[in-house]
């Protein structure tokens, strides 16, 4: 349709726009989406060549309404349609008034910035920690949510393809695969709590690619591996990915404050100034042998 009524705009637009939201909490991009990207999408689905993004509210207002008839105790997604400094607007504080405002508290409109970010990073975690999206989904448009959205293209004309550009496990080792899917099914050994599940290959936005990543919901660890054949030199680098994926992953949930923490996963101790550093620059570090050693 070239042209569009903020009614049916709000009715075509719903199954994208929840679309879009898990896409993103699923894949590692920020978690939440902006009133200008959800409008810039309904543009390309719809084909209507402007949307303007102050009608977004309605889109969003019309998706959680529709997921509140299925269950009405739902997360409250539409939080997550923010405006680009991760805040939603107005239109979130009906819903806000009405499930999550304490007793004696002010509403939505009058509530301080540290309060609005302290509820948006509740409404995350409940999200993420939510099972039925899926169903959910299926129930109210007929199918489920997409599962392979275009891939994200990283080009840098005078660098490396990023490693999100690359096909997962390719160039990896079997040592290394090895004790990867090992982290993945050992959080407790880990030293987290059983509540962290972890993803292998967990994509970030700087085109870095995560060995493992664990979360439960509120907090983040993210693990690198290096097996057996890794040297001297490749377990130093360790040290510094997870400085680099800590800072990232931190950046990702801005404007939320999240706690992250980072284990570099190894099957030797390291040598005994590298550990100092490592302490020094707050990684965690963990020893598993799982692979016998071989000749490189």
């Amino acid at each position: 349709m070239s042209t569009y009524t903020v009614d049916r705009l709000a009715r075509r637009g719903a199954r994208y726009a929840l679309a879009l939201l898990l896409q993103h909490i699923r894949d590692g991009d920020e978690p939440f989406v902006t009133y200008g990207a959800i409008a810039r999408l309904l543009e390309t689905k719809l084909k209507i060549p402007r949307v303007f993004p102050t009608h977004i509210g309605s889109v969003a207002g019309t998706m959680m309404d529709l997921i509140e008839e299925e269950d009405a105790q739902a997360p409250l997604i539409n939080a997550l349609v923010t405006r680009p400094n991760g805040i939603p607007g107005k239109g979130f504080g009906g819903y806000y008034n009405r499930r999550l405002r304490r007793e004696g508290e002010r509403t939505w409109d009058k509530l301080p910035r540290g309060r609005k970010l302290q509820v948006v990073a509740e409404v995350r975690a409940e999200v993420r920690r939510y099972p039925g999206w899926c169903a959910l989904y299926m129930t109210l448009f007929g199918a489920a949510p997409p599962k392979a959205p275009k891939p994200k293209r990283y080009k840098e004309r005078d660098g490396k393809p990023a490693e999100t550009d690359r096909p997962i496990g390719k160039g990896e080792s079997p040592e290394h695969k090895k004790l990867k899917d090992w982290a993945v099914k050992n959080p407790v050994a880990l030293g987290l709590a059983r509540a962290f599940k972890g993803t292998p290959e967990k994509g970030l936005l700087s085109g870095d690619r995560i060995d493992v990543l664990f979360t439960d919901g509120t907090s983040f660890v993210a693990v690198e591996v290096k097996s057996t054949l890794s040297t001297d030199d490749d377990l130093r680098r360790g040290v510094y990915q997870c400085v680099k994926y800590r800072a990232v992953i931190a950046a990702q949930e801005s404007p939320v404050s999240v706690a992250v923490r980072t284990i570099l996963l190894t099957e030797r101790d390291l040598p005994d100034d590298l550990k100092t550093r490592a302490r020094e620059l707050g990684v965690l570090l963990k020893v598993h042998a799982i692979n016998s050693p071989r000749s490189l």
